[in-house]
């Protein structure tokens, strides 16, 4: 019975070691959102040139070269920023002729009742970058803002920052439903 006993508490012990290091999600209460982030990316402060952003997560897994880092970040526009189909266009133009970029991913989806829209493609960020980096864009219209969760996942490590921002963006939730009841 004793060796019954120390099983169940090493193993009690164990789920709750586990359970304390897991990441806890970020929950911005005032924009109605929440997201948790991967392990090795931490938060950033927004730039306060752009006001716009509301959660800045940077990719720590590669100290001090700046090449190598990915981004995750969500910005919420209001105003005449705020309309979903003039979004997606200029992304798609952006994309095209700016970028010179190629779209992999350009779905219409629904979120909690609201119209969305995802966008994945590479390209070069001109002024930024002179590389082939993956991009990630997920706008929502949510009543009159437009909230857009974005990932960077830079060429140097592609892969490993891809599988990031997917995860992330996997746990982004917003905290109200177009019936008006939280999520």
């Amino acid at each position: 019975m004793r060796f019954l006993n120390t099983v169940a508490i090493v193993v009690a012990l164990t789920v709750l070691a586990v359970a304390a290091g897991a990441p806890q999600p970020i929950v911005d209460s005032s924009n109605g959102f929440s997201v948790t982030p991967v392990e090795g990316w931490a938060r950033m402060k927004p730039d306060d040139r752009m006001p716009y952003v509301r959660l800045k997560l940077q990719s720590i897994q590669f100290p001090g070269n700046p090449d190598a880092e990915g981004l995750f970040y969500v910005d919420i526009f209001e105003g005449k920023d705020a309309d979903l189909d003039v979004w997606i266009k200029r992304m798609r133009q952006f994309v095209n002729s700016e970028m010179k970029g190629k779209v992999l991913v350009d779905d219409k989806l629904t979120i909690n009742g609201y119209p969305a829209h995802k966008l994945m493609y590479t390209g070069v960020a001109k002024g930024y970058t002179e590389r082939d980096d993956g991009y990630f864009r997920l706008a929502i219209m949510v009543e009159k803002q437009l909230y857009v969760v974005h990932g960077v996942a830079t060429q140097e490590n592609f892969d490993q920052h891809w599988e990031d921002i997917r995860t992330m963006a996997g746990t982004f939730k917003l905290h109200k439903s177009k019936e008006g009841n939280p999520q």
